[in-house]
């Protein structure tokens, strides 16, 4: 992880912040056990499964809004 890191940041984030962020992540995930990695990825799947429909729901237009300005 940490040459792949080295070489190509910005395949870990848009920005470099966002890519130490994620290689933290990473770094903090890998030496957890087992069972508690399986109940972290369960709880990022609802976590985006959440983020996913919010950001539908936001970019649907509001009842009666259809035909505004």
């Amino acid at each position: 992880m940490e040459m792949l890191f080295s070489a190509a940041p910005h395949l870990w984030g848009r920005t470099p912040e966002e890519a130490r962020d994620s290689m933290e992540l990473a770094q903090q995930v890998v030496p957890l056990p087992h069972g508690t990695k399986r109940d972290l990825l369960a709880l990022v799947k609802k976590m985006v499964a959440l983020e996913r429909a919010a950001d539908g729901a936001a970019a649907e237009p509001q009842k009666g809004e259809e035909g505004r300005l």
